[in-house]
């Protein structure tokens, strides 16, 4: 079976806002277990819809495999299938703020560029995702139209891209389609290279399945839960 093409058929009914409001709440919640019983229990629902969709000829269909494109999104340092977006803080900052028609030199550009001098104090944990999202939100669309193929798809795009220019054709083409939330945390898998949700890659192999770390471990591929 091909477990991409499979897990799509749930990827491409999910909106892309169903997972940033779950990593939303890993992230505001403390302690591993639990964020791993929040994470446990959004797999449960998550393999309810899927079995929904399968025909009852195909009900087994991809299994908890089906779950690899929210997989890709939690623990990006473990898909070997994306390289590095080579795309800085810097390069995104400037794209926002043209893409938004913010003014290069005003007090908008510059808690992007200078959040640090702006006088306020940065919470704990405050990163330049946060920034964005705090800077930009007035700007973003409010209705979710992304899935969650769509967000995968753009991420691929960006790691394919052979160029600066090919990676801000990607990033144009998301800006006018994403809402704030959304913004907030493609930027935060692109700048940081893991998810931001306080879960180790362990902790969330074992709420997939309870040999998915020794699975990792023999296969070092996403596709095999």
């Amino acid at each position: 079976m091909d477990v991409v093409a499979e897990s799509n058929r749930i990827a491409e009914k999910v909106s892309f806002t169903t997972c940033c409001h779950l990593f939303e709440k890993l992230r505001a919640t403390t302690g591993t277990k639990s964020k791993k019983t929040i994470l446990s229990r959004f797999i449960q629902l998550w393999d309810v819809q899927y079995t929904n969709l399968c025909s009852t000829n195909d009900r087994a269909g991809a299994g908890r495999a089906s779950f690899y494109p929210v997989l890709r999104l939690l623990l990006p340092q473990f898909d070997r299938a994306r390289p590095a977006y080579g795309l800085r803080e810097v390069t995104l900052t400037r794209l926002y703020i043209k893409a938004f028609g913010i003014a290069p030199k005003g007090p908008t550009a510059q808690r992007l560029t200078h959040p640090s001098s702006q006088g306020a104090k940065l919470a704990k944990g405050t990163d330049f995702a946060d920034i964005l999202f705090d800077t930009v939100r007035g700007c973003c669309r409010e209705d979710s139209v992304l899935l969650l193929k769509d967000a995968n798809d753009l991420l691929d795009r960006l790691a394919r891209a052979k160029s600066m220019g090919e990676r801000l054709v990607a990033m144009n083409t998301l800006i006018p389609l994403a809402t704030a939330i959304e913004h907030k945390w493609i930027v935060r898998l692109i700048v940081r290279r893991d998810s931001g949700c306080g879960l180790s890659g362990t902790a969330v192999l074992q709420c997939i399945h309870p040999a998915a770390v020794r699975l990792w471990d023999v296969t070092q591929a996403c596709t095999t839960y």
